[in-house]
């Protein structure tokens, strides 16, 4: 038997849910790196002083590995000297996201010793029409594909 979840817990889980659903949602130019896509999901949680010590999302199926390339969405919980000092992050981090990528959604929230929430989903980088054309330059988006609902209860919609 478990307790019902309190208001901070409902906070935590909102946090990660709205971080979720804005790098799910968002409209980007082709060409983008995931370190830039990273602050979509961790904006709200930020917010409330609230990080993961995580990456937001990797690659999927490139090589039938789990966690992989060629893309990354991540790096905003790595101080910016460590991410220019090191190659295989910059590599990573900085690799623009393309057309057909397929790759995670999974920010989180941990609070030590006591509870944690992460919301994982797939998603995948497919061309987002726009309703302005203001230059040669194409728009991404990224399509939903792992259907499974949100826990309602948790939400805090204060």
């Amino acid at each position: 038997n478990h307790p019902s979840p309190g208001q901070e817990q409902k906070r935590f889980y909102s946090r990660v849910l709205q971080g979720h659903l804005a790098l799910a949602t968002a409209v980007f130019p082709e060409g983008t790196c995931g370190l830039l896509l990273d602050a979509f999901a961790r904006r709200p949680l930020w917010q409330d002083g609230m990080e993961y010590g995580h990456g937001t999302g990797h690659g999927i199926g490139a090589y039938l590995n789990v966690h992989e390339g060629p893309a990354q969405i991540g790096g905003g919980q790595v101080p910016g000297n460590k991410i220019q000092s090191s190659e295989g992050r910059r590599r990573i981090l900085l690799m623009p996201l393309k057309a057909g990528f397929f790759v995670s959604d999974e920010p989180g929230c941990y609070k030590d010793g006591d509870f944690g929430i992460r919301i994982e989903s797939d998603i995948l980088a497919t061309p987002a029409d726009t309703p302005y054309k203001m230059s040669s330059q194409k728009f991404l988006k990224f399509d939903y594909l792992t259907l499974v609902p949100m826990c309602r209860k948790l939400v805090n919609v204060s």
